[in-house]
Protein backbone atom coordinates (compact mmCIF):
# COMPACT_ATOMS: atom_id res chain seq x y z
CA UNK A 1 0.00 0.00 0.00
CA UNK A 2 1.11 3.55 -0.77
CA UNK A 3 0.40 6.54 1.45
CA UNK A 4 -0.58 9.80 -0.29
CA UNK A 5 -0.76 13.31 1.21
CA UNK A 6 -3.62 15.45 -0.14
CA UNK A 7 -4.28 19.10 0.68
CA UNK A 8 -7.11 20.37 -1.53
CA UNK A 9 -10.12 19.06 -3.40
CA UNK A 10 -9.38 15.39 -2.58
CA UNK A 11 -9.64 15.97 1.20
CA UNK A 12 -12.67 14.93 3.22
CA UNK A 13 -15.57 17.37 2.85
CA UNK A 14 -14.11 18.79 -0.37
CA UNK A 15 -15.35 18.58 -3.94
CA UNK A 16 -13.45 15.56 -5.24
CA UNK A 17 -13.38 13.51 -2.05
CA UNK A 18 -15.95 11.08 -3.42
CA UNK A 19 -13.36 10.09 -6.04
CA UNK A 20 -10.65 9.79 -3.38
CA UNK A 21 -12.84 7.62 -1.16
CA UNK A 22 -13.39 5.19 -4.05
CA UNK A 23 -9.67 4.46 -4.45
CA UNK A 24 -8.16 5.11 -1.00
CA UNK A 25 -8.74 4.81 2.73
CA UNK A 26 -8.27 7.70 5.15
CA UNK A 27 -5.20 7.20 7.35
CA UNK A 28 -4.53 10.43 9.30
CA UNK A 29 -4.34 14.17 9.25
CA UNK A 30 -0.85 15.49 8.53
CA UNK A 31 1.44 18.48 8.19
CA UNK A 32 3.89 18.96 5.33
CA UNK A 33 6.64 21.38 6.35
CA UNK A 34 8.63 23.45 3.88
CA UNK A 35 5.82 23.97 1.35
CA UNK A 36 3.40 26.79 0.60
CA UNK A 37 -0.05 26.47 -0.88
CA UNK A 38 -1.00 28.57 -3.89
CA UNK A 39 -4.05 29.02 -6.07
CA UNK A 40 -3.66 29.27 -9.82
CA UNK A 41 -5.73 32.18 -11.08
CA UNK A 42 -8.89 31.04 -12.86
CA UNK A 43 -8.58 27.52 -11.41
CA UNK A 44 -10.72 26.11 -8.56
CA UNK A 45 -7.94 24.08 -6.96
CA UNK A 46 -4.67 24.65 -5.10
CA UNK A 47 -1.11 23.56 -5.73
CA UNK A 48 1.91 23.45 -3.44
CA UNK A 49 5.44 24.62 -4.06
CA UNK A 50 8.54 23.95 -1.96
CA UNK A 51 9.78 26.95 0.01
CA UNK A 52 12.98 27.81 1.87
CA UNK A 53 11.03 30.13 4.18
CA UNK A 54 11.16 29.21 7.88
CA UNK A 55 7.99 27.96 9.49
CA UNK A 56 5.88 27.38 6.38
CA UNK A 57 3.69 24.30 6.12
CA UNK A 58 0.56 22.87 4.57
CA UNK A 59 -2.07 20.97 6.52
CA UNK A 60 -3.73 18.03 4.82
CA UNK A 61 -4.61 14.37 5.02
CA UNK A 62 -2.80 11.09 4.46
CA UNK A 63 -4.65 8.31 2.65
CA UNK A 64 -3.63 4.73 1.78
CA UNK A 65 -4.13 3.27 -1.68
CA UNK A 66 -2.88 0.50 -3.96
CA UNK A 67 -1.20 0.67 -7.39
CA UNK A 68 -4.56 0.93 -9.15
CA UNK A 69 -5.53 3.83 -6.88
CA UNK A 70 -2.23 5.60 -7.61
CA UNK A 71 -2.92 5.33 -11.35
CA UNK A 72 -6.39 6.82 -10.82
CA UNK A 73 -4.96 9.66 -8.70
CA UNK A 74 -2.29 10.29 -11.35
CA UNK A 75 -5.07 10.75 -13.93
CA UNK A 76 -7.09 13.03 -11.62
CA UNK A 77 -4.00 15.17 -10.94
CA UNK A 78 -2.85 15.31 -14.55
CA UNK A 79 0.40 13.48 -13.77
CA UNK A 80 1.95 11.54 -16.64
CA UNK A 81 4.88 9.51 -15.25
CA UNK A 82 6.27 9.02 -18.76
CA UNK A 83 5.98 12.77 -19.58
CA UNK A 84 6.66 14.75 -16.41
CA UNK A 85 7.52 17.83 -18.47
CA UNK A 86 3.88 17.91 -19.62
CA UNK A 87 2.22 17.16 -16.28
CA UNK A 88 -0.11 19.53 -14.45
CA UNK A 89 1.14 18.06 -11.16
CA UNK A 90 4.20 15.94 -10.41
CA UNK A 91 4.01 13.15 -7.85
CA UNK A 92 6.96 13.03 -5.47
CA UNK A 93 7.91 11.60 -2.10
CA UNK A 94 7.82 13.93 0.91
CA UNK A 95 7.92 13.58 4.70
CA UNK A 96 4.70 14.37 6.56
CA UNK A 97 4.21 14.70 10.31
CA UNK A 98 1.20 12.74 11.57
CA UNK A 99 -0.18 12.89 15.13
CA UNK A 100 0.17 9.16 15.84
CA UNK A 101 3.88 8.87 15.01
CA UNK A 102 7.00 10.42 16.47
CA UNK A 103 8.89 10.25 13.17
CA UNK A 104 7.70 11.84 9.89
CA UNK A 105 6.01 9.49 7.45
CA UNK A 106 7.32 9.05 3.88
CA UNK A 107 4.36 9.58 1.53
CA UNK A 108 3.64 10.59 -2.04
CA UNK A 109 2.07 13.96 -2.86
CA UNK A 110 1.34 16.07 -5.93
CA UNK A 111 3.21 19.36 -6.36
CA UNK A 112 3.07 22.03 -9.05
CA UNK A 113 4.03 20.51 -12.37
CA UNK A 114 6.62 21.56 -14.88
CA UNK A 115 6.39 25.18 -16.08
CA UNK A 116 6.08 24.03 -19.70
CA UNK A 117 2.54 22.86 -18.96
CA UNK A 118 1.72 26.28 -17.56
CA UNK A 119 3.85 28.28 -20.00
CA UNK A 120 1.18 30.97 -20.32
CA UNK A 121 1.24 31.58 -16.57
CA UNK A 122 3.50 34.14 -14.98
CA UNK A 123 4.39 34.71 -11.34
CA UNK A 124 1.33 36.92 -10.99
CA UNK A 125 -0.91 33.96 -11.82
CA UNK A 126 -0.03 32.29 -8.53
CA UNK A 127 -1.36 33.62 -5.26
CA UNK A 128 -0.12 32.48 -1.87
CA UNK A 129 -2.96 31.25 0.26
CA UNK A 130 -3.48 29.71 3.63
CA UNK A 131 -4.62 26.10 3.73
CA UNK A 132 -7.13 27.25 6.37
CA UNK A 133 -8.56 29.67 3.79
CA UNK A 134 -8.96 26.72 1.42
CA UNK A 135 -10.88 24.74 4.03
CA UNK A 136 -13.26 27.63 4.68
CA UNK A 137 -14.78 26.85 1.30
CA UNK A 138 -12.76 28.79 -1.27
CA UNK A 139 -14.00 27.75 -4.71
CA UNK A 140 -13.79 30.87 -6.87
CA UNK A 141 -10.20 30.34 -8.07
CA UNK A 142 -9.39 33.99 -8.75
CA UNK A 143 -7.68 35.67 -5.83
CA UNK A 144 -7.25 39.33 -6.57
Amino acid sequence: MTKVFVYGTLMRQQGLNDLMARVATFYSTGILSGYKMYMVRRAPFPTIIASDEEGVYVEGEVWETDDSGIKTLDRIEGFKPEMTDRSLYVRQQVLVAVPSQAEPLAVQTYVKGNARVNESLTGTDFRKMSDKYWRRGYTDGSLA
